[in-house]
């Protein structure tokens, strides 16, 4: 008896199996290309195929499925779209808007994909031609979702206009209540316009509606401490260690933490987090001038010298420098506070720090026993001029002490200075 013979399978035979294929992605794409090797020209299977593709983010493939079959059928808007959907992962942008708008050509019923255009415009930075997309779906599509607003607020946000981002996260928000991005947007909004309580109650709703974003935790910190409140905004931080999507966002979080333990005044915790990031260069030279600081408040002041010198051999600040120039006075090395404003100040333009730079000159000439017959009357030109002076009062009188100069002259600096340092606050 003769056996049977199997029926030869179709192109059309395994494209219904891939579609009938639910559990794997790759058998799927595997049958596709059994279809494809039968006909090289079957549309759908090639649509099908770059699908999948891009679902295993292998976008080039997807863009390569697509492109072919738009040569076979270029009148099929949904293969524009699915390719700009593609380009859209790659960041390709420019190129997901050609494919958008081609889709709406060929078919205007693609409306829809008014909101994909405005996305790439959106990513794009091109904020206005963003808005006016979002507002062509508004006006065009029979439904349009919460995301259309939600991009649309944050066109908004970017281009610093927050009364109109803040109304589109409204309504964002009032077609999906659940939507903790557009709480967290909104919270931001209320954060521009310093209405901190406000901005709070959405950043609780946000994390309350999704716990694991540390992104929201982090938002939330930032907020506590422009409330004052570092201790819950340090809690928040660290809780956003473990949850944040972007781990490149720790350093950030860190140097978040240390300026909240400084406002804190817990300086040697400040010094801990600063330290995590002292080699993180995108910190540099930021985190060396801020560590050195925190030096100077736990009087280290060899280690805060050395943080300023590393960090101005980064890059030079002319306010650092007058810090180092401080520290340096601190531990008697008037010499080299000598030499740092010898070499800052023919650089320097604006006059009152000209003028800052004149009275630490004339503090380490005094201390270096140099021309001080000459520099008593300059002291006090200086200090009628209104500079706002950097040195607390208490050192200012102790180094006055160290002078010659008569009691009357020294009441006389003492009263400017007061007065001064009650203008600055």
């Amino acid at each position: 008896m003769k056996k049977k013979e199997q029926k030869k399978m179709t192109s059309e035979d395994w494209f219904e199996k891939a579609l009938m294929e639910s559990n794997s992605i790759s058998k799927r794409i595997g049958y596709y290309t059994k279809a494809i090797e039968l006909d090289p020209v079957f549309f759908e299977a090639y649509t099908n195929r770059g699908a999948d593709y891009a679902v295993l983010d292998k976008n080039k493939l997807a863009v390569t499925d697509l492109t072919k079959a738009i040569e076979i059928n270029p009148d099929e808007g949904i293969s524009y779209v699915n390719r700009g959907h593609v380009y859209c992962n790659m960041d390709e942008h420019e190129k997901a808007i050609i494919d958008y708008i081609t889709a709406t050509k060929i078919n205007p019923q693609n409306n829809f994909v008014f909101e994909n255009i405005g996305y790439s415009y959106l990513q794009l930075g091109k904020y206005e031609m963003a808005i006016k997309y979002f507002d062509q779906c508004i006006d065009e599509c029979d439904e349009v979702n919460s995301d259309n607003y939600f991009f649309k607020g944050k066109a908004y946000y970017a281009m610093d206009k927050i009364e109109s981002a803040i109304e589109n996260f409204n309504s964002a928000i009032k077609l999906n209540k659940k939507f903790s991005n557009a709480y967290n947007y909104r919270a931001l909004c209320f954060c521009k316009e310093e209405k901190f309580k406000k901005a709070l109650k959405d950043h609780n709703k946000a994390i309350e509606l999704n716990p694991d974003d540390g992104d929201l935790l982090f938002n939330r910190g930032v907020t506590h401490c422009n409330l004052n409140e570092f201790k819950e905004g340090i809690e928040d931080y660290k809780m956003a260690m473990n949850k944040l999507k972007d781990k490149g966002t720790l350093g950030l979080l860190f140097w978040n933490i240390g300026n909240a333990y400084i406002d804190n005044d817990q300086t040697e915790e400040a010094i801990k987090y600063f330290t995590k990031i002292i080699n993180d260069k995108s910190f540099q030279p930021l985190v060396y001038f801020s560590r050195a600081w925190a030096y100077y408040d736990t009087e280290e002041y060899e280690k805060g010298i050395k943080d300023y010198e590393t960090g101005l051999m980064i890059e030079e600040d002319i306010n650092e420098y007058s810090r180092l120039i401080e520290l340096y006075i601190f531990t008697g090395r008037y010499r080299d506070a000598f030499s740092i404003i010898n070499k800052t100040i023919p650089s320097m333009d604006e006059e009152d720090l000209r003028v800052q730079y004149d009275y630490y000159e004339f503090i380490v000439r005094t201390m270096l026993n140099k021309n001080i017959k000459e520099v008593k009357e300059e002291l006090l030109n200086i200090l009628d001029t209104g500079v706002e002076l950097y040195f607390p009062m208490d050192h200012f009188e102790m180094w006055l002490d160290d002078l010659d100069i008569s009691p009357n002259k020294v009441d006389k600096i003492i009263e400017i200075t007061q007065r001064m340092q009650l203008n600055m606050k």
